[in-house]
């Protein structure tokens, strides 16, 4: 969300309050292109729906991951790019585990190891990850971007139930921390 002020000489007035989320990106209209924008898009205004306490424990519509798919008190992470994607996924509805979907993306042979992240990752790609170094997949997200601006690689995540919310996340890219991107 961004505001607007107009800047005059003895103060800033606010000219909007709020503006109405808009998101876009850029890129070609290949259909696979599309489906990976319109992905990123959704998930950037559950992003915003998460900002202003609509998901999560303590959010006032949906509580937990039931937005998602997910039973109360269930981590969420998995049925949050499930929901993403179901418009434009065929099957993926069901996937609700990182086992699961990381089982989806090798049926199709869209499964990568973390050394191929740099030349394979597209926004909206899904990633599977072991955010306790104990070698086993137990969070998942999507794949924004690749970032390498400081000269240490990163990668950039919408990321469901982080903190219990929908975050974007900036991750360093270690060996074995991402173990899939499909």
């Amino acid at each position: 969300r961004v505001r607007f002020y107009e800047k005059t000489s003895t103060a800033m007035l606010k000219l909007k309050d709020w503006a109405d989320p808009y998101y876009t990106t850029t890129d070609g209209p290949k259909d696979k292109r599309e489906v990976r924008t319109k992905m990123v898009l959704k998930g950037l205004k559950e992003m915003d729906d998460s900002q202003r306490g609509k998901v999560g424990y303590l959010g006032t519509e949906d509580e937990d991951g039931t937005r998602y798919g997910a039973s109360r008190g269930e981590l969420w992470c998995s049925e949050f790019y499930m929901w993403m994607g179901r418009s434009w996924l065929t099957g993926i509805w069901g996937m609700d585990s990182v086992a699961r979907m990381v089982s989806y993306f090798k049926r199709y042979n869209a499964y990568y190891g973390p050394n191929r992240i740099v030349e394979m990752g597209r926004r909206g790609d899904y990633l599977a990850m072991d955010t306790n170094d104990d070698g086993k997949k137990n969070h998942s997200g999507m794949f924004l971007t690749y970032d390498n601006s400081d000269g240490t690689p990163h990668i950039w995540t919408l990321e469901g139930n982080s903190g219990n919310r929908v975050k974007v996340n900036r991750r360093r890219i270690v060996p074995g921390y991402f173990t899939g991107l499909g």
